[in-house]
């Protein structure tokens, strides 16, 4: 009903709000329609154009920010519609991984970043730890019983694509390309992480002194 319709404002104008803001987790693409539509409307700009100024030029993307429209001058597909290439992905995953700092200049509140990317053990009842802000957390290898001493999260996008960011073992995995059946590519990431960190002698879990991560594209 979403991820292709035309007119989204048209729906979101009919959503009525079924539980309080903050009480129960509900993964729900058009959430994220709605914030989208009401940044445009509080910025008086397009998305893309904001994102170009605030992120994508202080990060040095190699492309221009892109957000598909349900139509033209329309409204931005939030919830999947950023097109960006695998090099900018990486580069997005390491300003999260250096706490939204980029070149040592704060992009992105450290506050808000480590908010998205930590597990919080507090979650309210209704709630739930594993997503965060955009961002999933539940990408741990170990078992249930180790969810909460993981560090990793991840971004995903139609199709499995992917961003993963492990600040324990500094690397970086970004896929793109088409979802194949019975893979579990947040877990191959989470698996080859952790082999990785094995063989690596730089590994650092001090997010503020680290060196340049690791990435690996698959």
């Amino acid at each position: 009903m979403v991820y292709y319709n035309d007119n989204l404002l048209n729906i979101i104008k009919k959503i009525k709000l079924k539980e309080k803001p903050g009480t129960v987790f509900a993964y729900k693409s058009l959430d994220t329609a709605i914030l989208g539509y009401c940044l445009q409307k509080a910025i008086g700009q397009p998305v893309a154009s904001y994102m170009q100024q605030k992120l994508w030029q202080p990060i040095g993307a190699e492309y221009d920010c892109l957000v598909t429209l349900d139509h033209e001058h329309g409204t931005p597909r939030m919830y999947g519609g950023l097109a960006i290439c695998s090099r900018d992905l990486v580069k997005m995953g390491r300003l999260y991984l250096n706490n939204g700092e980029w070149e040592g200049k704060q992009i992105i509140p450290h506050e808000w970043v480590a908010r998205s990317s930590m597990v919080n053990k507090n979650e309210k009842q209704g709630c739930w730890w594993g997503y965060s802000n955009g961002w999933w957390l539940d990408g741990f290898v170990g078992g249930k019983d180790k969810a909460f001493d993981k560090q990793d999260f991840q971004a995903e996008g139609y199709n499995g694509q992917m961003v993963y960011v492990n600040p324990a073992s500094n690397i970086i995995v970004v896929r793109q390309g088409y979802a194949e059946s019975n893979v579990n590519w947040v877990d191959i990431a989470a698996r080859l992480s952790n082999l990785l960190n094995t063989c690596s002698p730089q590994t650092t879990t001090n997010r503020k002194h680290r060196p340049r991560p690791i990435y690996r594209l698959v």
